[in-house]
């Protein structure tokens, strides 16, 4: 048994996670979408300033306690995700014969609190994470902001519209439809970041408590696919001997798949086998009308990966990519990027700079030395070397349209 087989663990967990707080969040909206569409319809008089100011007020005071209660289920669901990370490391090692020095239920209650806590800075005796990298409480605070200006612009162009009563709640749904349809499709991805955090902080007070003693040193893992970031595809592989070493911890971004997983006495981490696909995109619409790209398995193998040196402009994200067709390469890249990789004087590690900023075009050409001719070279189209737009079902290309002349209606 090794710490990488509890990461497949976590990231199999993930996927059939069941989120109430997501499904939460998606009921509300549609009773305050309700609500305010019921409000809207209630009066003869609105166009007046009085009616438009008592809506507006009523925004906010609907929005507010949903985004709350997203917080408080929030972590619930990651107290549920934290024992079952907690638990499934413990009993991988524990029928290893190694000795566990604390179980789940023995966690003292500050250090819980702070395991699924979804508070912007976390600070507990002998374990600090004060630098979040991703902040969920910020994150919500946002979009809730967010959706409050869109509901307020949705009932100021109802209203504007001088239309009847029925032509203006059904302007106002049309407008709200696809709002909610948006957020919803962001409350997902952060809801699952959320969790994969509190996972990944569980990990590492696991591993602190009751592992410290047979861990050498700590390995980023990143997912090996074609939906790769490439903020985690720069830092596949790196190897650090303690958790601050790394600049910044997963997750590094919104859906972020990466974790950092311990190595001990036992494990190579210059070698790696891991699990390698590529997908084919194509956008659809769900029946609620929200817009979601799927996703369908085209290849899928174990890859086992020679870890490029440290001191390398390569990761092990390098080792797969240079596997993948060619037309994944220039999607993934982007046409320009994708001369400049064909070069050989790029890779994987070079593409962020070090505050983390995905670098320009002409970033990478000073930094790996491409002149100024050969830059416009680079810059010039080539039908051979051109990305594919994913493949889009009719309903979703009929709803983006919809969205496209109401936005242009704004």
């Amino acid at each position: 048994m090794s710490f990488f087989d509890t990461y497949i663990r976590d990231q199999a967990f993930l996927q059939r996670f069941d989120f109430a707080s997501a499904e939460n969040y998606t009921n509300q909206l549609e009773e305050i979408r309700d609500y305010l569409e019921s409000s809207l319809a209630a009066s003869d008089t609105i166009q007046s300033q009085t009616r438009y100011r008592n809506l507006i007020a009523q925004v906010d005071e609907e929005l507010r306690p949903l985004y709350a209660r997203l917080k408080t289920d929030l972590e619930s669901d990651n107290r549920i995700a934290s024992q079952f990370s907690y638990e499934i490391t413990n009993k991988a090692f524990e029928n290893a014969g190694v000795e566990i020095k604390q179980t789940f239920d023995a966690i003292p209650f500050d250090a819980l609190k702070m395991l699924i806590s979804i508070t912007d800075n976390i600070t507990l005796e002998g374990y600090e994470q004060t630098d979040r990298q991703f902040k969920p409480s910020k994150e919500i605070d946002k979009l809730m902001r967010q959706h409050s200006k869109e509901y307020k612009k949705a009932l100021r162009l109802s209203i504007a519209e001088g239309l009847g009563i029925d032509d203006t709640v059904k302007l106002f749904r049309e407008l709200t439809e696809d709002t909610d349809n948006l957020k919803t499709h962001q409350v997902n991805a952060l809801t699952r970041t959320t969790i994969a955090e509190a996972m990944q902080r569980t990990k590492e007070y696991t591993n602190e408590q009751n592992f410290s003693d047979i861990i050498d040193g700590y390995q980023w893992v990143t997912t090996l696919d074609n939906r790769t970031s490439k903020i985690c595809a720069s830092k596949a592989g790196q190897i650090k001997k303690k958790l601050e070493d790394f600049p910044i911890r997963p997750p590094a971004h919104i859906n972020c798949r990466s974790q950092i997983v311990p190595f001990g006495e036992f494990d190579d981490p210059k070698t790696m086998s891991q699990r390698a696909r590529t997908w084919q995109q194509k956008i659809v619409a769900t029946e609620r009308g929200e817009i979601k790209s799927q996703f369908k398995l085209k290849t899928d193998k174990v890859m086992d990966i020679q870890v490029p040196k440290q001191s390398s402009k390569f990761t092990s994200f390098d080792v797969f990519f240079k596997q993948m067709s060619k037309q994944d390469q220039i999607n993934w890249l982007g046409p320009q990027r994708y001369k400049m990789y064909q070069s050989g004087k790029l890779g994987m590690k070079q593409l962020l700079d070090g505050q983390g900023r995905i670098r320009t075009v002409e970033e990478l050409a000073n930094l790996i030395g491409i002149k100024s001719e050969a830059l416009q070279e680079i810059r010039r189209r080539d039908k051979q070397i051109k990305a594919k737009k994913p493949q889009i079902s009719t309903r979703a290309a009929s709803i983006q349209r919809k969205r496209r002349k109401l936005n242009e209606s704004k």
